[in-house]
This record gives C-alpha cells, structure tokens and sequence, in this order.
C-alpha cells in the first residue's frame, strides 16, 4: 500500500553543499567557545615585582595562552570540512590571529591562542580562574549544558559553562563527564562497527512538539534507555543512552490517523500530541578498529573487521528491543521514570509537562511500530577478516557442505521414486505397474503387445482385458505417420488395427 501525506517536518540550515559527482557534504558545526585557560593562569607570574616603590602598579607584559574549549554539536559528513578546518576558517572570519586547533574525537575541540596580559591584570585575576578570590564572580549562565556530538572515538563529552563578570563564558572543569556512544561519526558508514539499528515511531498524547530541544532529547534517551535496559546490569545491557538518537519530532495530529487527511474530519485537526522517530544503534563490542592515520579526524577514519558469528548476539538483542517495545506499558514506565530525573529543570518548560501531569494521557500513548535495519551499504564499506576463521570453522563448514550435498542427492532420489510411483518414469521394457484394477499396456515394434508398453498409446486396459478409453495422437486421419520415442519403438497405424482386431475377438 502506498500513501501519500502532508510533511510535518522543520528543517534546520546547515553549511551543506554537493560534489562535482552528486555527492551531499555537511561541514561540521560547533558550539559557542568557553574558556578554559585564561591568559593569567598561563602567564608566568614569577617575572612581576609586587612590591613596587609608591605603590606603583607593575605593568610589565606577560606572555600567555588561552584555551578555550568548544563542543562539536554536529561532526558533518565525511566529504564535508572537519571541526578543525571549520574552526580555522571562523577565527579568520572575526580576524583573530595565528591559532592551533585540536579536536579530540570525543566531540570537543580545543582552541589555542597566544595572549599578553600586564602584572596587575594577572594578579588581579589570580592564577585560578574558577578561584572565589579572583576578582570574578558569575552571573548567569551560558545556556544548559548538554552532551556533544558522537566522536570518531565513540565517546561524547558534557561541558558547563558559566558566564563570569569579565562578560566570558568559563568551563567548569570538575562537571566535565565523558561517555560512550555509537551513533553520528562512530559507526556511520561502517557495519562491522553498527551491524544493526532499530527504529521505533512512538506517538504520545499530550506531549508539545514546539517545546522539544537538545535537552529534551537527552532527558527522553536517558528515560528511553533506562525503561529499556531496567532490571538489567553489566554485560546483559541491550545499549546506552549515548546509542540512541531522535530522528525526527513533529506534531501529532488527528488528520495523521486517517486515511484521507482532513477532509475526513468533521470537526478541527486538533493537535493530539508528538510523534517521535527513534533510533537506537546496536554496536558490535568484537569489531576490531586498526590504527588511526593521520591527523585521525572524521574523513579518514579506517574501517573495522569483524567476523560473521558476532552478528547472532546483536540479532538477539534486537529482538529483546522489539519485545520490550510492545509491552502496552512502555511509554507509561518511561514517562515515569524521566519525571523522576533530577536534570529535567523546571517540569513547566519540559515538552512532556502535560503527559507529565495526567498519567492517563501516557497510558493511552503507543509504539506504532518498530523495525530493524541491517547497515550494510554495500562492498566497500567493510570486510569481513577471513583469517579469523579457525580451523574448527573450516572444518564445520566442509561438514555443512557435505550434509547439504548428501541432503540434496537424497532429494533427487527421492523425486525418481516418486516419478516411478506415478508411473513416469522409465524402469525397462519388461517392467509391469499395476495401480488397483488397472494396468498399462506396452506397444511392441513386431505388432505384439505387452502389458506396460505405451509409448504410442495410452490404453487402459481392467482386469478383463477389455479396453474403455483409448487416446491417439492424430485421430480422424486415414493414415498415421510413424512415432518415434526415444530413438527406439515405431509403430505403425497398421500395427494398432492388429491390436484392437486381436482385442475386439476375444
């Protein structure tokens, strides 16, 4: 069945372009900078003389760096410019001077700038820049702190940043974590790594589609993970948080549940709530990543190795997935269990705040279907690594060979005997079947007629010899060409009159 319907979906600008050869680039896209070394904490202050004849204020220029710390908030593709070239390219667009730019593969890039900065001024601000005594104070926030972008490492990094008196945004370095994840730039185009993902479209009443953000992803993956993985621990997790990702979030209408839109509506397309697309990214622990070359950033990533027995275990987990998903309480449990998540901030602001206060509204929310996604993209894009294959893989696959072939020549013996039980088959000329009353006649080339010869005519004959049915060729014709079969037995019009005289005069 095919369908057409209206799109829902909002689209959000990135710096896309396409190849000569037709082929879609996005160029990786970075958050807002924050600092993480200031040019006092790298100044070296043993240079500054603080005990200055009256009271003078020592201005003796220092050299320093600062490092500020920015997170990847989307890798690009391959074919588009890495985080570096895109850092580079921005800090000559602001005018800024020489720079050096390190990303780390766990989805934050380190930018490094040489500074001077006076005595007075790095004494002033200490050698501390998260010190109570450093003449800083903070004084609002630099926006909610959220996970980066999937690295080509497999790992993504959270950073909090508060905005200080000095008008810059300052990394709090004791909140930074770190955790795994396979979806974006690990595993993307490389199925030993991502053997298989699995899609889920969830409908829930109530929820806002407007309100959704980056935020509310991560709240819904942490809650979507933990009703998925509960009562299981260590080794038997199906996945984490940082292996799920929301394709798409768009309003649920009531025109989406018909067949023909709104104009089968009698009254308004009200909004029901949010349909979500979810993705969840089910990595192969086996897969074996060979070393990294070069500079090691998204385009020149090596691919993996991996070995066919480490799908089952993946093909397992994804049917535990499946089975979970159609619990008709699922949603239920995770809406109860992202209520209790003390990241969530102020519930009011959450897309979910109404399925949040009327439980009933979560009760009637449903998985509309869910299936599973083999990535593999074609030769080219992986490989298997035949010289894993054991000796006793060899031999259990030269013992499946012989079991198949001994199993398809006892078919073939099969399907001859079951043509000689129907009669189809040749066994001889002096070979008699007989099948309850009746038995085949068998032409002769000297005019004589035994019993199972037919190969000129189809006589049936009873136990009587009196015949009831005979079939020719060519009937109606006064004379009857001759019939070979096989090369051997002619026989000619004449020889049958023969017959049927010798038969009519018993």
């Amino acid at each position: 069945r095919v369908g057409f319907a209206e799109s829902s979906c909002e689209y959000a600008e990135e710096a896309m372009t396409v190849t000569e050869d037709g082929v879609m680039s996005v160029d990786c896209r970075l958050g807002a900078p924050s600092l993480s070394v200031s040019c006092s904490e790298s100044a070296d202050l043993s240079r500054c003389d603080e005990n200055q004849q009256g009271g003078a204020v020592d201005t003796t220029p220092l050299n320093g760096l600062e490092i500020w710390t920015r997170v990847v908030q989307s890798p690009g593709t391959p074919h588009g410019k890495t985080c570096e070239e895109v850092s580079q390219d921005q800090n000559v667009e602001n005018g800024g001077g020489d720079m050096e730019v390190n990303c780390d593969g766990k989805g934050v890039c380190r930018e490094v700038r040489q500074c001077t900065i006076s005595c007075a001024n790095a004494i002033a601000h200490g050698v501390d820049s998260g010190a109570k005594d450093n003449g800083l104070s903070p004084i609002g926030s630099c926006g909610v702190e959220t996970w980066s972008a999937c690295g080509y490492t497999c790992s993504q990094t959270k950073i909090n940043s508060v905005l200080m008196s000095d008008g810059k945004c300052h990394e709090e370095k004791s909140t930074e974590a770190t955790r795994p994840c396979h979806v974006q730039a690990c595993g993307r185009s490389d199925p030993c790594r991502v053997p298989f993902v699995v899609h889920a479209i969830m409908k829930i009443h109530g929820a806002v589609a407007s309100r959704w953000d980056q935020h509310s992803e991560e709240i819904f993956t942490e809650a979507f993970a933990g009703t998925m993985n509960e009562r299981r621990r260590g080794m038997r997790l199906l996945f984490h948080p940082g292996d799920v990702v929301v394709l798409n979030a768009s309003p649920w209408r009531a025109s989406d549940d018909t067949v023909f839109g709104t104009t089968s509506l009698e009254g308004e397309d009200e909004e029901l709530g949010m349909q979500l697309v979810v993705e969840t990214s089910l990595f192969n622990p086996n897969a074996e990543l060979p070393p990294v070359k070069g500079s090691g950033n998204n385009n020149n990533m090596p691919l993996a190795t991996c070995h066919e027995r480490d799908l089952q275990p993946l093909t397992n987990k994804a049917s535990d997935i499946h089975k979970k998903l159609a619990q008709q309480n699922f949603i239920d449990l995770m809406m109860e269990r992202m209520k209790k998540n003390k990241a969530l901030g102020e519930k009011q602001n959450s897309p979910f705040y109404y399925t949040f206060e009327d439980r009933s509204l979560a009760k009637k929310s449903q998985v509309v279907t869910s299936w599973t996604i083999k990535t593999d993209i074609g030769i080219g894009s992986s490989k298997i690594d035949f010289n894993y294959l054991s000796t006793g893989d060899l031999t259990m696959d030269i013992l499946l060979i012989i079991s198949l072939g001994g199993f398809i020549g006892y078919l073939c013996w099969s399907l001859r005997l079951v043509a000689w039980w129907k009669g189809e088959l040749d066994l001889g000329p002096h070979h008699t079947q007989r099948r309850g009353k009746h038995r085949k006649l068998r032409s002769s080339t000297n005019g004589n007629y035994s019993e199972g010869d037919d190969d000129t005519v189809n006589a049936l004959a009873d136990d009587d010899d009196t015949i009831y049915s005979v079939r020719t060729a060519a009937s109606g014709m006064s004379e009857m060409s001759t019939i070979s079969e096989r090369g051997e037995s002619q026989v000619s019009i004449g020889s049958l009159s023969a017959y049927l005289a010798k038969v009519s005069g018993k």
